[in-house]
């Protein structure tokens, strides 16, 4: 195994106004895959894919012929006018213009989609089939939590989730619906490999509108064999990751911290780092402070893997 020096990791003071819900315009994805051109299929999951954009982003960087940001964004634009929707698909972090990545020679990625609302569904399944993407995509009818379980959702405009799932003690989000409710299963990422015949995956990114640290919790035999060399999550105020005096579940104590989610992924050999707006930020280990628990709206991105390390330290400190 190779070893990463540990005095390379240079912690830096951040802030509430370092941090963004979009991410870094530093395009680490693009820094990592140039690194070593993997032989086998490297497979992408997308917990809580919504509208498809982050599976379509892996895509372009580990296959051919897949469609741009641009070309998923008319067709999802074409299928909720034709049912009569006026909303926007571009997503709230303009990933309908994210740039193409640099021209390479990579191939043969996967992506498995996790999608807990069916008008979603039906929109990614569309996309999909209409852009010629069915050898590389596959959407699957699941949530994702820490435990498998049913759980009912309120039906969804397409391309929302926001205050969907009832279960978790937000049963009020779907009282007084006017639709019948919808049921699903919400399986553990470790159930989901045994499922999908997965052995390995080279990317997890993980939306789940608060649900985050329950679906992390769910993959700990993965994470302690380290089987995901990317761990991408969404960190904000809300569901589970929601400051005591905003938290609705029942139960006190089931609320999740930042830094409790950053020490399981420590004690597993993860590094973490911010995507800031400006740059990445080192985020777990010595770099974690507890007054990084924001509860706003960012992301971060986990590895483990030597050179991956050693790769984002680079790009922190640059």
């Amino acid at each position: 195994m190779i070893s990463v020096n540990p005095t390379a990791l240079q912690c830096r003071e951040v802030t509430r106004r370092d941090i963004d819900g979009c991410g870094s315009s530093i395009r680490w994805e693009d820094h990592l895959a140039s690194l070593e051109p993997r032989p086998a299929a490297p497979v992408f999951v997308d917990v809580g894919a919504n509208k498809g954009y982050a599976s379509v982003h892996f895509l372009q960087r580990w296959a051919q012929n897949v469609p741009s940001s641009r070309q998923w964004q008319q067709v999802l634009l074409a299928f909720v006018r034709g049912h009569g929707s006026r909303m926007s698909v571009c997503g709230a972090c303009g990933a309908c213009g994210a740039p193409s990545p640099p021209e390479h020679n990579r191939h043969n990625g996967v992506a498995h989609l996790l999608e807990l609302t069916s008008t979603n569904r039906m929109l990614l399944r569309h996309a999909i089939n209409a852009t010629g993407q069915q050898d590389r995509m596959r959407v699957h009818d699941l949530a994702a939590s820490n435990v498998t379980m049913p759980v009912s959702v309120k039906r969804a405009a397409f391309g929302l989730e926001v205050r969907t799932i009832c279960e978790g003690g937000s049963s009020k989000i779907c009282r007084g619906s006017k639709e019948p409710l919808e049921h699903i299963e919400a399986v553990s990422f470790e159930d989901f490999l045994r499922r999908a015949g997965l052995e390995s995956v080279y990317h997890v990114h993980i939306d789940t509108e608060g649900w985050d640290p329950l679906v992390i919790e769910g993959m700990r035999p993965s994470l302690a064999r380290r089987v995901v060399a990317i761990l991408e999550f969404e960190y904000s105020g809300r569901g589970y990751w929601a400051p005591p005096e905003r938290y609705t579940h029942p139960d006190p104590r089931d609320r999740r911290t930042l830094g409790h989610t950053l020490a399981l992924l420590s004690s597993a050999g993860y590094e973490c780092f911010w995507q800031g707006k400006r740059a990445l930020l080192p985020a777990s280990g010595a770099c974690w402070k507890p007054e990084h628990e924001f509860h706003k709206w960012s992301n971060l991105v986990c590895v483990h893997e030597a050179r991956h390390i050693r790769a984002m330290r680079e790009l922190a400190r640059s």
